[in-house]
């Protein structure tokens, strides 16, 4: 299994775990240069060395901009192996289209949780969105924000995020499968 990754991420331990625990081989990482590099080899092609030089350039200059979300805080108002409840609060340092966050499980769950998010504030001026929140893991989730209009941003300041994960109880013979959805929207200007 080949995954790459830009010079500035971090590869997380637990997605490399699953990987190596769910494929059964081990995992390579490469950023896009090497990744290239590498593949060379394998396609009996030269590489293109003006594509090879505009990926180090592209890279270099990514990494001098500064990231959009600055802090997060995920202060916890419950949490058991089959409920977990909180806030998460990121401040975003520059406009853009749409963020991403991610929180944690602590303890992790005992099974994929159903989670919902909404937001409940926001900078005064920040264009019509939808929230959206998914996991695919027991350990961790992701909360998107995103403008519903693809020529205005989102802008500058804080954004609080309430979430809401828990495990549904399976004993029920009356099994509503939208539950099983891994991505749960919630939209409107609601704060």
């Amino acid at each position: 299994m080949v995954y790459y990754f830009r010079a500035y991420d971090r590869p997380r331990q637990e997605l490399i775990k699953e990987a190596i625990m769910s494929s059964g081989r081990r995992v390579f990482i490469y950023n896009t240069y090497r990744f290239l590099e590498y593949s060379q080899g394998f396609r009996n092609k030269p590489i293109n060395k003006e594509a090879l030089s505009e990926i180090m350039a592209l890279g270099a200059s990514k990494l001098q901009r500064p990231l959009a979300v600055k802090e997060l805080l995920q202060p916890v108002i419950k949490n058991t192996n089959m409920e977990n409840t909180g806030e998460i609060t990121a401040t975003l340092r520059r406009p853009v289209r749409n963020i991403t966050v991610s929180g944690h499980f602590s303890p992790s769950m005992a099974d994929i949780p159903h989670i919902t998010a909404r937001l409940v504030n926001a900078p005064i001026d920040i264009p019509q969105f939808r929230v959206t929140a998914g996991t695919g893991t027991v350990h961790d989730f992701h909360v998107h924000i995103i403008s519903m209009d693809q020529r205005s941003y989102l802008p500058v300041g804080e954004y609080k995020i309430s979430y809401s994960a828990h495990i549904k109880d399976m004993d029920s013979s009356d099994v509503d499968l939208s539950e099983f959805d891994f991505f749960n929207e919630t939209s409107s200007s609601e704060r």
